[in-house]
């Protein structure tokens, strides 16, 4: 470097000297107190640094939710009838579906006796394969005949909706090295789970959502709204409360669709579904078991007071049809047509009506409904695909539907009767003309005892089949096809 000139010199020589006295001033105190300083300074930097990058993050994952909220209700998945400005966050919520579980527990106690079943299930085929005579199908699996010196069960052949779980230890008799391992495995890994123990999973919903979540709740149990989906198409309507009430109202209170009973009737149709199952014990329709598992009647025709013999409550729930709406009308306030769902998940005749549909109802619909074609995507791929795999001669097809207003409302009692006993004698002509009237003595009382409760009172269609019974699938496609084939298939 070139040396100094003198206006340098003297210039770096002030600057030095003014360190210097600058220096002199300071106590020791304070040149130890500089590096926390700077610690501290630096600190809070990365602290605000994190936290603008926190609140940036969260105003773009608000963003997000904003923009999948709106998608969500121009495409129609979540419909807002009511005015009531709802949270995006909320409406992400509810777009996941009605059947959406946030963040699931592991409820151990469950997943034990899940287990056991498990392991009495490879219990029994593994006993089940030692003798070579019986064959092992998928029906059996649910059989605890081979346990019966350990507990007194049902049959196999009861409809697995009436089953009552097992959980007591089966004996392995088969000797094969592979089930005992495998037995003892899964055993091991089972007694591991404690019972008071549930590891935390991973939360399946952002802050953003749950704060969503907790919005609906609270508005859900202030009775501000009410969430239901729509009768089709899958949407998620947010309504009033007031709405649904009114649409059940409404329709129970119309003089020509329900009666109003003056006294709950269930225990007399209790009564009345024995005395026939009675008749079918005597007469050896069903067996004395089956008696005992479906409607807990004893050998000599006691009725078991076991609380699953017991039946529950039934109530309406209106489905709105969005879908005889224009888009545009669909706004809160609008008036939304509705069918109403009786559910008879808890009727007096539950238990019959699952049995009697599983064992004999069923395969007849299917044998008696040629043309009944299940509602899937399989069908609907047969469909497309009809032209190409046809031959030449019947390559165009004139195809038509029907659309039957009010299908079950509109089904006569008497027309599905007589459907039934058509059907029974096309079908199962090896069936006795007794078993067949006891049949349709089941399906008339199972169509009488279709009540709901509406605020304390009970009230019972006047006409019609009802829309949330066991059997009514297969009555309605019986009496469809009676109809249509007396009207229309047959050339006269």
């Amino acid at each position: 470097y070139p040396p100094l000139s003198k206006s340098q010199k003297k210039k770096w020589r002030k600057h030095f000297n003014r360190k210097n006295e600058f220096n002199k001033e300071k106590e020791a105190k304070d040149w130890l107190m500089w590096p926390k300083k700077f610690v501290k300074e630096s600190v809070n930097r990365k602290e605000k640094k994190k936290k603008s990058c926190t609140h940036r993050n969260i105003k773009r994952k608000a963003k997000k939710i904003r923009e999948k909220a709106a998608c969500m209700i121009t495409d129609g998945d979540v419909r807002i009838l009511v005015d009531l400005e709802i949270p995006p966050e909320a409406i992400v919520v509810l777009g996941k579906g009605l059947g959406y579980v946030p963040t699931p527990c592991l409820d151990t106690i469950e997943t034990r006796l899940d287990a056991r079943q498990v392991t009495n299930k490879i219990t029994y085929l593994a006993n089940r394969s030692t003798n070579e005579d019986i064959s092992v199908n998928e029906e059996h699996l649910n059989s605890t005949e081979e346990f019966e010196e350990e507990s007194d069960v049902h049959s196999f052949s009861l409809p697995k909706g009436l089953r009552q779980p097992n959980y007591f230890q089966a004996h392995l008799k088969n000797t094969n090295p592979e089930f005992t391992a495998t037995l003892n495995y899964i055993n091991t890994k089972t007694n591991n789970i404690g019972l008071q123990s549930q590891r935390q999973k991973r939360n399946n919903l952002s802050v953003l959502e749950e704060r969503g979540l907790r919005w609906l709740k609270n508005e859900i149990s202030n009775q501000n709204i009410s969430v239901c989906k729509a009768d089709k198409g899958g949407a998620i309507l947010v309504v009033h409360p007031e709405m649904l009430s009114k649409k059940v109202e409404d329709k129970v209170t119309k003089a020509s669709l329900y009666e109003e009973l003056s006294e709950d009737p269930r225990e007399e149709i209790y009564d009345k579904m024995l005395d026939i199952w009675r008749i079918a014990q005597k007469k050896k329709y069903v067996t004395n078991q089956e008696a005992k598992e479906v409607v807990g009647l004893t050998e000599k025709g006691n009725k078991s007071t076991s609380s699953r013999f017991k039946y529950g409550r039934t109530y309406f729930n209106p489905s709105l049809k969005i879908q005889k709406m224009k888009t545009e009308e669909l706004v809160p306030g609008c008036n939304v047509p509705a069918r109403i769902i009786t559910c008879l998940q808890g009727s007096v005749t539950k238990r019959s009506d699952v049995y009697i549909a599983d064992t004999w109802l069923k395969s007849l619909e299917k044998d008696y409904c040629v043309d009944l074609v299940k509602d899937s995507t399989e069908t609907l791929v047969w469909l497309d695909e009809l032209n190409d795999t046809a031959k030449q001669s019947r390559r165009h097809y004139n195809p038509f539907t029907f659309d039957f207003e009010s299908l079950y409302d509109s089904l006569g009692r008497d027309l599905i009767l007589e459907a039934l006993w058509d059907a029974m004698d096309t079908c199962r002509p090896e069936w006795s003309t007794g078993f067949k009237s006891w049949l349709i003595d089941l399906v008339q009382l199972s169509i009488d005892s279709a009540i709901g409760e509406y605020r304390g009172k009970f009230y019972r269609p006047k006409g019609g089949c009802p829309t949330g019974g066991s059997l009514s699938v297969q009555i309605a496609n019986v009496t469809v096809f009676f109809v249509l084939n007396k009207v229309l298939y047959q050339d006269k």
